[in-house]
């Protein structure tokens, strides 16, 4: 997918997610969604489900080296709908090319991200990734 239609496609995205007020409702609620969205995803058989907490978990120094500049959010958004774009295009730069997330399952980890906050999570201390 080119560049420009993905950008599109995350704005589309973003604003049918918030003309549904997604962003209002609860994170227990975002979690149970985006672990929906993440079920769809082709899968190897026998693997185990892909789930939200496990995504966040798996690419949290990822993302925070995407989303942060030290402990801090790399940027500061407008509005609702711009952080929802930034934090989608994270979730996509970081996870997608790897994990193959559509950009609906993408602005649901986002959603979850914003419930949370950047701040808060840019705060998180990082792991290290420790090889097996």
């Amino acid at each position: 997918m080119n560049q420009p239609t993905m950008w599109q496609d995350i704005a589309t995205s973003v604003q049918r997610a918030l003309g549904e007020h997604l962003d209002l409702i609860p994170e227990d609620d975002l979690m149970h969604r985006s672990d929906m969205l993440l079920a769809q995803m082709p899968s190897l058989s026998g693997s185990q489900p892909i789930s939200t907490a496990l995504f966040l978990r798996r690419y949290h120094t990822a993302l925070h080296q995407e989303m942060c500049q030290g402990n801090q959010p790399r940027l500061i958004s407008a509005t609702v709908e711009d952080e929802l774009r930034d934090l989608t295009r994270a979730v996509l730069l970081t996870i997608g090319g790897t994990e193959g997330v559509s950009v609906e399952a993408a602005v649901g980890l986002a959603l979850v991200l914003y419930k949370r906050g950047v701040i808060q999570f840019c705060a998180l201390p990082l792991v290290p990734i420790r090889a097996a």
